[in-house]
């Protein structure tokens, strides 16, 4: 879950001619329209706030507009596959460390046709993320639900993190791990952060890792564990040094970051995992 730039191409230039229009007054037409369309998408930036119905004198468009993402054209072809490429290493979405297979219009093209094509509006992603998204973008109080990752500044940073909290009965065994986030994030990007990795079960993927992470440092450590040798100090350095290299390669929220983060924020986790003998 990184920033990403979006694979540009010549636009309304490259619709027009997926529509098969020439210059003439009506391809001018269009592509006026078109533009408007696309600066005010941009426009929306950085809240992306709901957006306003398609105008009418794009309407009659609709149906070849929406079409035009289902082009098989080497044009269409070349562009969805520069989108794929994007972000080779994991879901932008989830972080899930797969290359996406998938492209997600993040507003839905069924109800926005003029932006089936648009650059910044094609978002590479896992399957699981495209079909959990859906096409429900925002609350009815117009608050969006779902992370961008064109526009979310908050991405360059750590914006998230976990607590660690032991099981009442079976303590850091099987503990508990509560969402917590940065606090430079408004009301409104926590309100979407948590929408997001709700909708998208998010928190339960990287929880799952952070928990098979955790046996396979254990086992690393098997026998200084069992021979009391390993001290939290020496643990925490070295996941340290883990977490600097991971981050420089893979950023601060790749869920290997975050996973080695939780234990070294949480200082009763990372002794329990230094000290507790394995069973």
């Amino acid at each position: 879950m990184d920033k990403l730039f979006p694979s540009t191409f010549p636009e309304p230039t490259t619709q027009l001619s997926l529509l098969g229009l020439r210059d003439d007054r009506d391809w001018a037409d269009l592509a006026e329209e078109l533009q408007a369309r696309f600066a005010y998408y941009q426009g929306l930036t950085p809240t992306l706030a709901q957006m306003s119905p398609t105008p009418t004198t794009l309407l009659k468009h609709k149906a070849h507009l929406y079409g035009i993402y289902d082009s098989k054209s080497k044009l269409a072809t070349e562009i969805k596959n520069a989108v794929i490429q994007l972000y080779k290493r994991r879901c932008p979405y989830c972080g899930v460390p797969t290359a996406p297979t998938t492209i997600d219009h993040f507003v839905p093209r069924a109800e926005w046709a003029e932006f089936a094509f648009y650059s910044l509006n094609l978002i590479p992603s896992c399957y699981d993320c495209n079909h959990d998204k859906g096409t429900q973008v925002w609350e009815s109080d117009g608050r969006r639900k779902f992370i961008n990752p064109f526009y979310d500044a908050f991405l360059s940073i750590r914006f998230f993190g976990f607590e660690v909290i032991p099981d009442a009965q079976l303590g850091f065994d099987d503990p508990v791990f509560n969402l917590t986030y940065s606090q430079t994030l408004t009301v409104a990007e926590r309100a979407t952060v948590a929408d997001h990795f709700r909708l998208l079960g998010v928190e339960n993927k990287i929880t799952a890792f952070i928990r098979s992470r955790v046996k396979v440092i254990r086992r690393r450590y098997r026998r200084e564990i069992c021979d009391q040798t390993l001290t939290v100090q020496a643990l925490g350095d070295d996941l340290r040094k883990d977490v600097e290299a991971e981050a420089a390669v893979n950023g601060v929220n790749s869920w290997m970051a975050i996973a080695v983060r939780t234990i070294l924020d949480n200082p009763t986790y990372l002794n329990f995992i230094a000290t507790e003998p394995i069973h």
